[in-house]
């Protein structure tokens, strides 16, 4: 999926894997706020689990590339 495909949110929640050149899975946020507890909220699972080196948990308002490896809708959508 292309960049100018992905609907507009205020924020994007991101998971970056560790392959394929950082594949990005892309959640929408209704608020920067949002984004960054949820975002944090993953990512410290992530340590625990001890899977941190699988990738890494961000939150963005305007997505960082060109190509998103997964677009994800909220629940209920």
């Amino acid at each position: 999926m292309r960049l100018k495909d992905v609907p507009f949110a205020p924020a994007y929640v991101v998971f970056h894997a560790a392959y394929d050149n950082g594949a990005m899975d892309v959640w929408p946020a209704t608020t920067f706020a949002e984004a960054q507890e949820r975002a944090s909220h993953h990512q410290s699972r992530l340590e625990e689990s001890g899977y941190d080196e699988a990738g890494i948990w961000k939150a963005y308002e305007k997505l960082p590339r060109k190509k998103v490896h997964i677009f994800h809708t909220l629940k209920g959508e």
